[in-house]
């Protein structure tokens, strides 16, 4: 099973690193060309977007990977009914953007909304072709639909912008990746199991994926109201420029997430579903801890060298951005390991668990999110967001154990403890040697190289033997 388990992951991560490569290096033309305050409209935007699609999926994906089989009548079912849904969410929410105007006191976001509007109903109606995809666990397929479509869109934002076209580029650039993604996706569905789905009227079959599927859903809604409150409130009562700075600060923290974890979860339930309890808990135990081990050196060198990378992916007009990297950084490696849990549960068909802990966590995030933008600055909102994520895993992972795996989480707690202790050596003289040292090249590109290999030859004084242990293949380490 773990070489089955690992195998897929290796194929969603491999799969997906080219496109977030690609995103990064977009990203670096995106933000010399727009504003911190350009970007500042977008994420204003994109933060209601992210609640509109929470109704557009519905919790359905989940819920049919959860399916041993998906038959020809439920398939072209949910096809359908998620054609009707986007159009419909997609009128609502160009509405909704009529409200955007009187909220943040500007009358263009109905005209951006044309874009969004659209955009929705075609990630909508790529549900199907995605699960079909995910199911045979064809990742490098998926990945290079996003790749092609990321090149393709970012060839017509240059274009556009050496034109003068605005700020509403941005929007148009999602507008043709959600189109272009859709019209891949589903062509490559024909070679999977599931076939082409097709039109239907019979919408009976929905009822076999209906309640796991809502209780997804709901902890989708209660999820989007504690990570997104932030952008809400910010881009309101600070400014939006105060919401650009924190969404790109925000976004870098999360690129090692969206490289790791958000790569790896795909391939847990497909794999994990109808296993026996015990498996899960041991291919749990074994993904955590190698989590673990990769992402406290990536948190580390990112809030060491935070300056450094803002200003080599952004440049400097977007210098503020680096405090709140230093402090975000902090909870990469929690965040990292939360990620993963929702799979999990996935995996038991435990939604409604996922959804009770889910609840908890919000009520958790969205009142330190609050203190944090009372105090009246996103350095504020950030280190309440590190509280908030911190309390919001001791209550999921005490669910997940008590109630889902039905074991205690002593030996869970004990490996973040040993794995902490392990690396402690390294976390107190990495800063040290880097601020006695004062490395400077002025070429900062060279200042990262020189910092990253200090930081790679502490680890292998102090931790060479666990960094082998933990990664490596079990067979591969002993016949070494």
């Amino acid at each position: 099973m773990s070489q089955k388990l690992y195998s897929s992951i290796k194929k969603s991560v491999f799969g997906n690193l080219s496109f977030y490569l690609l995103q990064i290096i977009s990203m670096i033309f995106y933000a010399r060309m727009f504003t911190p305050a350009e970007f500042g409209i977008v994420a204003s935007v994109q933060v209601f977007v992210i609640f509109f699609q929470l109704f557009s999926d519905l919790g359905l994906s989940p819920a049919l990977l959860s399916l041993e089989k998906i038959k020809d009548e439920l398939r072209d079912s949910v096809f359908t009914f998620t054609i009707v849904l986007g159009v419909v969410i997609g009128l609502i929410f160009y509405g909704f953007t009529f409200f955007l105007n009187i909220y943040y006191e500007n009358p263009s976001y109905s005209f951006y909304g044309i874009f969004i509007s659209i955009a929705i109903i075609f990630q909508t109606t790529a549900t199907i072709p995605t699960v079909a995809l995910h199911r045979e666990t064809k990742f490098y397929a998926i990945a290079a639909v996003n790749i092609f479509s990321e090149i393709f869109t970012f060839i017509v934002v240059m274009v556009l912008y050496s034109l003068d076209y605005g700020v509403v580029i941005l929007f148009i650039r999602i507008l043709l990746f959600s189109i272009l993604r859709f019209l891949l996706l589903y062509i490559l569905s024909r070679n999977t199991i599931l076939k082409l789905a097709k039109l239907s009227v019979n919408f009976s079959h929905l009822s076999e994926v209906m309640r796991f599927s809502l209780f997804q859903f709901s902890f989708n809604v209660v999820n989007y109201f504690s990570r997104n409150l932030d952008n809400i409130l910010i881009g309101k009562y600070l400014s939006i420029e105060a919401l650009g700075i924190y969404d790109k600060s925000y976004q870098l923290m999360r690129y090692p997430l969206q490289l790791i974890t958000y790569s790896i979860n795909p391939a847990i339930q497909p794999i994990l579903s109808g296993e026996k309890r015990e498996l899960i808990i041991v291919e749990h135990n074994k993904l955590i801890e190698k989590l673990l081990v990769i992402s406290i050196p990536i948190a580390l060198f990112m809030g060491i060298n935070s300056e450094h990378v803002v200003l080599v992916l952004f440049g400097e007009q977007w210098g503020k951005v680096n405090v709140l990297v230093s402090i975000l950084s902090c909870i990469i490696p929690i965040q990292m390991v939360l990620s993963t849990s929702g799979a999990f549960f996935q995996s038991l068909k435990k939604p409604q668990l996922l959804f009770y802990s889910g609840a908890i966590a919000a009520v958790i995030n969205i009142a330190f999110i609050i203190t944090g933008v009372y105090l009246g600055n996103i350095v504020s909102v950030a280190i309440c967001l590190c509280i908030s994520y911190t309390l919001s895993f001791i209550v999921i992972y005490h669910v997940l154990f008590k109630y889902a795996f039905c074991i205690s989480c002593f030996d869970f707690y004990r490996t973040i403890v040993k794995i902490t202790w392990c690396y402690a050596p390294v976390i107190l003289l990495y800063p040290v040697i880097i601020w006695q040292l004062s490395i400077s090249t002025n070429i900062i590109f060279f200042d990262l190289l020189l910092s990253g290999t200090l930081l790679l030859i502490l680890l292998a004084i102090f931790n060479f033997n666990m960094l082998k242990v933990t990664l490596l293949p079990k067979n591969k380490v002993n016949n070494e």
